[in-house]
């Protein structure tokens, strides 16, 4: 049988029409213009962030049309004057990734070899694997840890990112705490591992509760979503479409066990008070593909189970402050974004955050790390039917839209595209 090329149809479809984002409904519009809550509340439940982050929900309709009902998350910060950085990838010794992950279990396996795709010109990659089962790669400025107790299945269903089609984390964030320790008990752990990695994290995190009942209901949920979005593209060896049973069975369903249940933190990397984005801004600023941080970990009964590194920054000097753009300013920046396009269909923004960003120099290595909001616009656009084009097929896209806070002006992504 052929497998269904249904990632490269997503992707087709995220990026075929990457001029404008978009909401996920435009049913019911919001009020006119309402701002609730206190931006001194933490973000603690249900949302399972960390407490260090202050949030407020904004409800408005822009004069673009644009509907705005959003969570915003931001530092206690003060926007007449912050500082932009100097940043560099953060570059791993391998020696000490395994003194402090593995300990002095014994090894079965060790391989080093030159790697290709890194930053670093010379760079080589890593592999440990224990007796016990345990296994890290470290590639320069990327790091990968699992213990032998870490299942590969447990996030196979697992999409935590709001812009992704199959985007499942509020099923996740419901706050509910595990018998073996806090959220809160695992990320302090967590922040001193990664201390010792060299690698300062923000005080605020996304945190999931990934137990076997919501892994198992989700898990349903998602494979029955695949088979319907994805109908006609599965094909016997004859090229004839597999019916909804043979291309359910392509997609494995997983047994779920309690010694499974483990917190899943998205973590971030630290520039001042303020959280480093996980977004990436591809080439903007012409300075060369800059990824965002992205620091993700889990821990289980068993300790720390698995551990992502691919990039972090190591934060340097600061090149100076300016007055940045509040709240208020940033929606405005954003109104006078979309009332300059002809929009295809309503947008909706469902989230807000206030970050910074690292802008390539063009070495790869080397970036500027600037104050920025970041908004995740959702449209509901229209595309030909693949086989009638008098047929069409909606489908929500999802994007990040940054502007730079110290210059107001929108930070132009350019990530690709097929």
């Amino acid at each position: 049988m052929k497998k269904a090329l249904s990632f490269l149809l997503t992707a087709l479809l995220l990026t075929g029409c990457a001029a404008q984002p978009a909401p996920e409904s435009a049913a019911s519009p919001p009020p006119d213009s309402v701002a609730e809550e206190s931006p001194s509340r933490p973000l603690a439940t249900p949302s399972g962030e960390g407490a260090a982050q202050a949030s407020q929900v904004v409800e408005t309709t822009l004069s673009s049309g644009v509907v705005v009902q959003a969570e915003v998350s931001y530092p206690p910060v003060d926007f007449s004057s912050l500082a932009s950085y100097q940043a560099s990838l953060h570059r791993f010794d391998p020696q000490q990734a395994r003194q402090l992950l593995l300990g002095d279990a014994p090894l079965a396996q060790e391989e080093q070899q030159a790697v290709k795709g890194s930053a670093f010109q010379d760079a080589m990659w890593h592999m440990y694997v224990t007796e016990d089962g345990q296994n890290l790669v470290v590639i320069e400025e990327s790091l990968h840890y699992y213990s032998n107790g870490w299942n590969q299945d447990t996030t196979q269903y697992f999409y935590p990112g709001p812009e992704s089609l199959d985007y499942n984390g509020d099923a996740f964030q419901t706050g509910k705490e595990l018998a073996f320790a806090t959220a809160e008990e695992c990320f302090t752990q967590a922040k001193e591992t990664l201390s010792q990695l060299g690698i300062e994290v923000a005080d605020s995190y996304d945190c999931f509760t990934l137990d076997s009942e919501t892994l198992q209901a989700e898990a349903e949920k998602v494979r029955e979503r695949l088979v319907q979005n994805g109908v006609g593209l599965w094909t016997d060896e004859a090229g004839e479409p597999l019916s909804r049973e043979e291309s359910l069975a392509q997609y494995p369903l997983p047994q779920y066990l309690a010694s499974q249940d483990c917190y899943y933190f998205q973590l971030y990397a630290r520039a001042g008070a303020c959280p480093v984005t996980r977004q990436s801004t591809g080439v903007a600023a012409s300075g060369g593909y800059t990824m965002g941080a992205v620091i993700d970990c889990a821990y289980s009964a068993e300790g720390l189970v698995m551990l992502s590194i691919s990039p972090t920054y190591d934060v340097g000097e600061s090149q100076g402050e300016a007055p940045c753009l509040d709240l208020e300013g940033a929606l405005e920046a954003l109104d006078s974004k979309y009332n300059s396009l002809l929009l295809e269909s309503p947008c909706q923004v469902e989230q807000i955050a206030f970050e910074y960003v690292p802008l390539g120099t063009g070495d790869g290595i080397h970036v500027t790390l600037i104050p920025a909001w970041r908004f995740l616009v959702k449209q509901e656009l229209t595309f030909p039917g693949k086989e009638d084009a008098s047929e069409t097929v909606t489908m929500e896209q999802a994007s990040y839209v940054f502007f730079n806070a110290a210059t107001g002006q929108e930070i132009v992504t350019d990530l690709g595209g097929i």
